[in-house]
């Protein structure tokens, strides 16, 4: 079952990302017209086609974009390593292991209630 959503997520997103570049393609090639650039003040205007220059910005916030959350993604998986590195030493120092349960500190659920048989009186 897993398989199957596996294959049809990446079916999915390959069918998406091929109508996405269709569509740029395209827009590219109907949009030719010539506009001016103005980058900085200091330097002079340059002349590129529409099309160029939309999917250029497109780009240049895509590739932006994913070194953002790359950054992001990496400072939460190093904050994660740092979790589990405590954990692992918190539970070394009490000399529990991993799937061990801690004892339970406070009242459990079957001492705050009475037993069935008191109950029935």
């Amino acid at each position: 079952m897993v398989g199957i959503l596996r294959f049809i997520v990446k079916a999915l997103f390959t069918l998406i990302v091929v109508v996405f570049l269709v569509a740029a393609a395209s827009f590219a090639v109907t949009n030719r017209e010539p506009v001016a650039i103005h980058f900085l003040p200091f330097f002079d205007e340059v002349m590129l086609p529409l099309g160029t220059t939309v999917l250029a910005a497109l780009g240049i916030g895509l590739v932006v974009g994913t070194a953002l959350m790359s950054l992001s993604r990496l400072r939460l998986r190093r904050r994660a390593r740092s979790s589990e590195r405590r954990l692992a030493a918190l539970e070394r120092t009490s000399g529990h292991g991993t799937g061990a349960r801690m004892p339970a500190t406070g009242p459990t659920l079957s001492s705050s209630f009475p037993p069935p048989a008191a109950r029935d009186n």
